[in-house]
């Protein structure tokens, strides 16, 4: 038998180490406050029971006296709420606990205040965040930050329902899951006999046009050499005479604009292609033969084309959720070039924040890109996702000036990526809304209402009732006012700007256009009457068609090609709409779930150019498991590197394994099989799937270092599915996923033996996951692996500060704690196996559980 121990550290949701506000000397000061999970299994139906436990450790009487305690939450409705405090969702995540007349907690006492949502709550990530005591006089009014720690009660709080078919991620169900590598030897690398390129000195011979190449290279190398590294352009490379050169050169024998041919034998090194871009993907193939600190060369020599099975090969950044800065996004992007990717989707605008500088519009920046302390209804963003209650915090508030966009555009563009801008509409526009009424507000204080009225995103007498997927009910700009159109006009010229001065293309413009709930504008007196006076538009539904219709107008004109997320192109009843086929809308399909999993085949057989992101495969949000510590949302299952590079974009039934509650899934094509009547790709419209991208929404990341544990190394899975030619062949075979199970033994091995070493170095180093190894001890024996071989696993036995490695099989005796770690000396969670130990007894204890 052994034990397995989730540690449920403090964890202080809310610093406030960069804000320079006082904090009074307060009986709050000595507040701590615990949050616990009792079961998601009570009911039949879904229901979570948790409760907050007040503690006070301080000398003085904690009492309900002008206070209230906020904090952000996963959003959930909240059915009932028991002991001396009422708790109400006041929109979105954000969340207010208010105490009864009979709170009161004296020193050295503590009290619980239990509550009831609806769904579940699994994850440390799901519960308060950015916590803190608002309470005022009348005059004053001072937050004051409150530390959050966590404990989950029993089993059942682990597991999101009786129908859950997750296992928990214990050392023994990952030791079983990693078995099936066991048999693929670590590839090794290679150790070439012929010359040293990098010695004290190396030269880059390039063509003119390649200079950007050329620096690009120098630079990238100078991370894993100390090399002089010269540079010298030539009119015309054909066959260089320098012994140990480096050779970028122009050939138009490739047809394919980012194929290339790298070639090396005993003399020198060749990189070749039509194009910058073929080149720039050469560099990357010639940058992972590295060996150590120094570049070899084979005696025999060696050469291969390649090209990129998609032409799309992509990944979005939601910046508005949470904010990420300049400095994050290009590293992140350094990553997407080594990877071959050459597209970033930027989710620029949300509910919860707008991150560009519009000139002429400063409120959008001013309110929609700050978050603070607030109400529903004023005319600020109030803290969503752990960001507190001052705009001074690191991730609620910022955004891109129009020079640091234009700085991130030039970037892109030396790495040969394509920005796309997302401008969020007609829903996800609450921080827009917020911040044209604020600009309407000011600007009818100063008499001047034609030009308040220019921008304004709403009715101010609608009625509405409407709760949108993330529980906002002001989120949906009214369509019907031209104020809309007028807006977006403005927006859309600012930005084409940004992109005209920083020599960058601006071909395509996401619009979002998702979930815009049921029963939108049906209270608005503005579009009752448009409605009127249009009677080809039958219902308030329709109101988003038209929304669209005007859109791509708008954008033809332009010369843009509208693109938005799967719902623009689809009926309210689940059906493909066919109107907006002509005009070529662009189509971002994520759903794999919920009996739609073959939509993206439904959408490109109907005629639609899609961009396949498979919630299933490729939302890298998605937390890796079920361990309550790993954090990341899981609606829509998890999502680990094997689950990327798993995704078949020609065979989404084969790639589709396993439903949001990671059940098995019979995906055989068998008559009466789940996916029986569903309907299949025309491979003779194959080519309208334009590639393949990678979701990172931030709702649950809180700075860089989150964000690289997030995206890597699941990102290498999806970029060699992305980009590898020789994975397509397989797809319309039934055994499919088995063929590329062997195929993921060797992308595993070599993840561990050489991607991980390099993003070790890469662009300063990658806070990449380190998963944690697969354990078990039997008949007292310890018994180790890990998911990538190549990483090292090192144990301390209880009692003794000795740390071994693991090798082999090995007699241990007692308790010890084991863990796997990178060549940094970067350790992933430690696991504590042995044993069973009595639980530690507490009134919450620690979570044990047994194998």
């Amino acid at each position: 038998m052994t034990r397995i121990l989730f540690y449920c550290l403090p964890i202080s949701l809310w610093m406030f180490v960069a804000c320079s506000k006082p904090i009074p000397t307060s009986p709050f000061s000595n507040l701590k406050v615990k949050w616990v999970v009792f079961s998601n299994q009570e009911k039949e139906t879904p229901e979570c029971h948790a409760g907050l436990w007040f503690i006070n450790e301080g000398t003085d009487s904690i009492k309900a006296d002008n206070w209230d305690f906020y904090f952000n939450h996963s959003p959930r409705k909240v059915r009932k709420t028991s002991g001396a405090g009422e708790l109400t969702q006041i929109s979105g995540d954000f969340y207010k606990l208010e105490p009864k007349e009979d709170f009161i907690i004296l020193p050295g006492d503590s009290l619980l205040i239990e509550y009831y949502t609806a769904a579940w709550l699994i994850k440390e990530s799901d519960g308060p965040r950015g916590a803190y005591v608002y309470f005022s006089d009348g005059q004053a009014a001072m937050p004051i930050p409150v530390k959050t720690s966590y404990f989950w009660q029993s089993n059942d709080a682990l597991t999101r329902h009786k129908a859950d078919s997750a296992s928990l991620p214990t050392p023994k169900y990952l030791f079983e899951r990693n078995r099936m590598l066991e048999d693929m030897a670590p590839p090794i690398k290679n150790t070439f006999t012929g010359f040293n390129v990098l010695g004290d000195k190396a030269s880059i011979h390039y063509e003119k046009g390649l200079e950007n190449e050329a620096n690009y290279l120098k630079k990238t190398l100078g991370y894993f050499s100390s090399s002089t590294i010269e540079l010298k352009e030539f009119k015309k490379i054909k066959n260089s005479d320098d012994f140990g050169t480096i050779n970028l050169t122009f050939h138009n024998f490739l047809t394919h604009k980012e194929g290339y041919q790298f070639t090396y034998d005993n003399r020198y090194i060749l990189v070749a292609g039509n194009s910058p871009q073929g080149i720039f993907y050469g560099i990357q193939d010639l940058l992972r033969t590295l060996s150590g600190d120094s570049l070899h060369l084979e005696e025999n020599g060696f050469s291969h084309i390649d090209f990129p099975r998609f032409e799309y090969r992509g990944l979005h950044l939601d910046v508005a959720r949470n904010f990420h800065k300049v400095k994050t996004v290009k590293k992140l992007m350094d990553a997407m070039a080594f990877y071959r990717l050459n597209v970033l989707h930027l989710h620029l605008t949300e509910d919860e924040g707008w991150r560009l500088e519009i000139p002429g519009l400063p409120e959008l920046t001013e309110v929609g890109g700050q978050r603070k302390h607030g109400g529903k209804d004023d005319n600020v963003l109030h803290p969503s996702y752990g960001s507190g209650p001052f705009k001074e915090s690191d991730w609620g508030s910022g955004f891109y000036s129009r020079e640091e966009y234009i700085d991130l555009l030039k970037y892109a563009k030396s790495l040969h990526i394509k920005v796309i801008p997302e401008i969020n509409f007609p829903g996800h526009a609450r921080a827009a809304i917020k911040a044209m009424n604020a600009r309407h507000e000011r600007l009818m204080a100063e008499g001047k209402k034609e030009a308040a009225e220019k921008y304004w995103l709403i009715d101010p007498d609608d009625q509405s009732k409407y709760l949108s997927a993330q529980h906002y009910t002001d989120n949906i700009s009214c369509v019907c006012k031209e104020s809309v159109f007028d807006f977006y006009d403005k927006v859309l010229d600012e930005v084409a700007s940004m992109y005209a001065e920083a020599g960058a293309s601006l071909d395509i413009v996401h619009t979002g256009g998702d979930e815009v709930p049921a029963g939108a504008w049906e209270g608005s007196p503005i579009c009752q009457e448009f409605l009127k006076s249009h009677p080809e538009i039958k219902e308030f539904k329709d109101l988003e068609k038209y929304f669209h219709r005007r859109l791509a107008q708008n954008f033809a004109e332009r010369g843009y090609q509208l693109a938005g997320w799967e719902e623009i192109a689809m009926n309210k009843d689940g059906s493909v709409n066919p109107e907006f086929v002509e005009d070529q809308f662009l189509c971002y399909v994520w759903n794999t779930l919920w009996g739609a999993t073959d939509l993206g085949n439904r959408l490109v057989n109907s005629g639609y150019p899609v961009i396949l992101c498979n919630v299933t495969n490729l939302y890298f949000d998605l937390a890796y498991n079920g361990d309550p510590e790993e954090a990341g949302l899981y609606w829509g299952g998890y999502v680990d590197t094997r689950d990327a590079f798993s995704m078949m974009p020609l065979n989404v039934f084969a790639s589709t394994r396993r439903d949001n509650m990671d059940k098995l899934i019979d995906y055989s094509p068998r008559v009466d099989g789940i996916y029986s009547n569903m309907e299949k790709l025309q491979l003779n419209k194959k080519d309208s799937i334009k590639g393949i991208q990678a979701q990172l929404w931030s709702e649950t990341i809180e700075g860089p270092e989150m964000l690289e544990h997030y995206a890597l190394p699941k990102l290498i899975g999806m970029a060699e599915v992305a980009w590898n030619n020789r994975l397509e062949n397989q797809e319309g075979v039934f055994n499919a996923y088995e063929i590329r199970m062997k195929k993921w033994k060797y992308l595993a091995a070599r993840i561990g033996t050489e991607d991980l070493p390099i993003l070790d170095k890469l662009s300063g180093g990658y806070l990449y996951r380190i998963p944690p190894p697969g354990a078990m001890i039997k008949d007292g024996i310890l018994h180790a692996n890990v998911e990538f071989p190549g990483l090292k696993i090192f144990y301390t036995i209880k009692g003794s500060k000795e740390v071994k490695e693991y090798t082999k099989p090995v007699s241990v005796n007692g308790e010890i704690n084991i863990w796997t770690e990178n060549s940094q000396g970067r350790k992933s969670k430690i696991w504590n196996i042995g044993p069973r130990v009595s639980s530690q007894k507490s009134i919450f204890p620690k979570l044990t559980f047994e194998e």
